[in-house]
């Protein structure tokens, strides 16, 4: 499936079809169920939504925040750690 991709080396391993433009990630056993942090952030934009902060803010669902992968059968799920909960 992958014998003519680009592979990229890091701490998720990707591969990348060039000719159909997808990337797929290889996530291994001992990485599910681990706590990671995901950074979004831009590049360039138009100024409109963004005002001039180079960071998307936490208050539009982007930002900075921790996730999981979560394996359930033969399903990977990409899951959002709530860290606002209070009890």
């Amino acid at each position: 499936m992958i014998k003519d991709f680009d592979k990229i080396e890091g701490l998720f391993e990707l591969y990348r079809d060039p000719e159909e433009n997808k990337v797929f990630l290889a996530i291994r056993p001992d990485q599910f169920d681990q706590i990671y942090l995901c950074s979004i952030t831009r590049t360039q934009g138009d100024g409109y939504f963004f005002d001039s902060a180079s960071l998307v803010s936490i208050g539009r669902g982007w930002g900075t925040f921790p996730f999981v992968f979560q394996r359930v059968g033969k399903k990977v799920f990409f899951a959002h750690k709530n860290v606002y909960y209070r009890a």
